[in-house]
């Protein structure tokens, strides 16, 4: 494997009772990488593949490469990979075609297939039918181990090269400082550049803040724009200190008796998150969508906090 090549999912033999495991991490990495290129049928296209994939074809390894923009479905290896299909994003145009050489293609399909084509889930069942109907693929399929656990990368860990343990469960709290810079300069374009409980202040004050905390789930989802608020960077440490929370109402409440004997921060008990003015055009899904999405998160942190 190249060093710029990552593997997102190895195959256990749990993996059928993970698919919803994988759709997730899949989004999620494609959110994070392909951001201006990921909208909600695209989003709606993984969920099908990932199951669909699975019903006709098999279990496969998820692997990426050329500068995460290139996703590979098959067989995967230390030091090579033995492709199906591919999920590319190049040029922020997605498309999902067979993989390899013409040769390899017309051992996996006798169907004419077009890379140019965009994502069409009636168009590809065709393909992925194709495939299926041939027995070469198979050779591609991997062969989980009785007992093997499925791993799932941690999205937000940087890997640059594959672990020898692919079953070793990866916990690692480490912060991707690429993905917090998108993440934050996404808050930035749905919510404006200010602290959504205290108002405008400057921009170099305000930190985008997760919801649930970015180390809190193996199947990580903390980058999605929905676990995001824009904070004042002392109301941030506040927030994640658990001395000020939001319920799923938006309502601000002061939780520390010592905050509470401060006017900077008792003025803020019972105040209202603003999210009067999220910019539409930012949001990839309906604002409906968006901010039961939202109320969730806050629910789930809440929920999760001692």
């Amino acid at each position: 494997m190249q060093d710029s090549e990552k593997l997102l999912v190895k195959v256990g033999s749990d993996f059928p009772s993970r698919l919803k495991e994988v759709e997730d991490a899949l989004i999620l990495f494609c959110v994070r990488e392909n951001a201006d290129c990921v909208n909600e049928y695209t989003m709606e296209f993984i969920q099908w593949l990932v199951k669909t994939l699975h019903k006709e074809i098999g279990a496969l390894d998820i692997w990426i490469r050329e500068n995460n923009s290139r996703i590979e479905f098959g067989r995967f290896e230390l030091n090579k990979g033995f492709a199906i299909f591919t999920l590319n994003f190049q040029n922020k145009q997605p498309r999902f075609y067979v993989a390899g050489k013409n040769s390899v293609k017309k051992k996996l399909t006798d169907m004419q297939v077009e890379k140019a084509m965009p994502l069409s889930i009636p168009y590809h069942r065709e393909i992925i039918n194709g495939v299926s109907a041939k027995g070469f693929y198979k050779s591609r399929l991997p062969e989980p181990e009785e007992g093997s656990l499925t791993f799932i990368n941690n999205i937000q860990s940087k890997c640059s090269h594959i672990d020898a343990n692919p079953n070793k469960l990866n916990t690692s709290s480490t912060r991707d400082s690429d993905a917090q810079r998108k993440f934050r300069k996404n808050a930035f374009r749905v919510y404006g550049e200010k602290c959504l409980i205290t108002g405008d202040a400057p921009a170099s004050a305000i930190e985008a803040a997760h919801i649930v905390p970015h180390n809190s789930l193996m199947h990580d989802e903390s980058f999605h724009p929905w676990n995001c608020l824009l904070l004042r960077r002392d109301i941030h440490g506040l927030y994640d200190s658990g001395d000020i929370i939001i319920d799923s109402d938006f309502k601000v409440l002061v939780i520390n008796e010592k905050l509470n004997e401060m006017d900077s921060y008792k003025c803020l008990n019972g105040s209202e998150l603003n999210i009067s003015n999220i910019n539409h055009s930012a949001l990839d899904i309906p604002e409906s969508k968006f901010i039961k999405l939202l109320k969730d998160q806050l629910n789930k942190h809440n929920s999760d906090s001692p």
